[in-house]
């Protein structure tokens, strides 16, 4: 037998196996939030209450518990040259509340260094910061920029349980009034399509907290679809409540975990259905 057949052959085996390897099921664990009928956090449920689905076929859920897999969360100002003592408060609320459940990086939209903090977990030093921190000298809020650059700096490091809260002026931190459509320069078709793929290949929720007469239409389905919501308030005043309901939410989340066929490049359409009525479910919607 030829030393080329045998190399041939060789090469064949090593193909097979690597395809089999492709296809063989993987644990994978989402985050998902269920809300009653008042926006509350249900409680206590179990694998029993959920029907999880990829690609219209049912899973088996293998454990379904309140998350406590540490965050890594990007807490974003967006108040362009204004100031608003509200916004502040709702973002130290946020700091605080979280405090001990994993890493925090502080953002600002109106920035040219958008970063104000490093991710980390200590509490304090981010108080300061917020308390130090000066409205921003940018005329135009950059929060698309913003989202683009975190998301893509979580794909990058492939974090467990990424999420961004955002806490907007809406169109007032544009400096400009509100005549302009959604008080922020909108993304592009093709570049809202990105950031919505970027957001659900890394698994990132994106909640938002706007003080604003309506949301960005641009950025609202990659919200939406990264399993996260946006709350809307009429005023600034209204941002603290908006953002502890949030907290509510990401407190309350559940981690589905449960096993299936590795999803194609383009992932796997998700749908998380749970068996109780009058209630609402925030969860990804495609899985990688």
């Amino acid at each position: 037998m030829s030393r080329s057949f045998l190399t041939l052959c060789l090469a064949c085996l090593v193909s097979v196996s690597l395809v089999a390897l492709g296809d063989q099921p993987q644990q994978r664990t989402v985050y998902v939030s269920v809300l009653d009928k008042n926006g509350a956090p249900v409680r206590n449920l179990g694998a029993a209450d959920l029907v999880v689905s990829e690609n219209g076929r049912p899973q088996s859920p293998v454990t379904v518990e309140v998350a406590r897999q540490p965050l890594k969360l990007a807490l974003v100002l967006d108040e362009g040259v204004s100031w608003s003592v509200p916004l502040r408060t709702a973002a130290k609320s946020v700091v605080l509340s979280l405090k001990g459940k994993g890493e925090i990086g502080l953002y600002s939209t109106a920035r040219g260094d958008w970063q104000v903090v490093d991710f980390t977990t200590d509490t304090d030093r981010l108080v300061e910061a917020l308390g130090a921190l000066v409205p921003g000298s940018m005329m135009n809020s950059n929060l698309n920029g913003v989202l683009d650059d975190v998301a893509r700096r979580f794909m990058k490091e492939r974090a467990e349980r990424p999420i961004i809260v955002v806490l907007s002026l809406g169109c007032r931190a544009t400096g400009a009034g509100c005549a302009s459509a959604g008080g922020r320069a909108p993304f592009s078709s093709a570049h809202s399509d990105e950031i919505e793929r970027i957001f659900q290949r890394t698994g990132v929720k994106v909640y938002e907290a706007r003080a604003d007469f309506k949301p960005g239409d641009d950025i609202v389905t990659a919200i939406e679809t990264s399993g996260g919501r946006i709350e809307m308030v009429l005023h600034d005043n209204g941002l603290p409540e908006a953002a502890d309901r949030i907290l509510s939410d990401i407190l309350g989340q559940y981690a589905i975990t449960y096993t299936a066929a590795a999803p194609p490049s383009d992932g796997a359409s998700l749908s998380v259905r749970v068996n109780q009525p009058k209630v609402t479910v925030h969860a990804p919607k495609r899985v990688f």
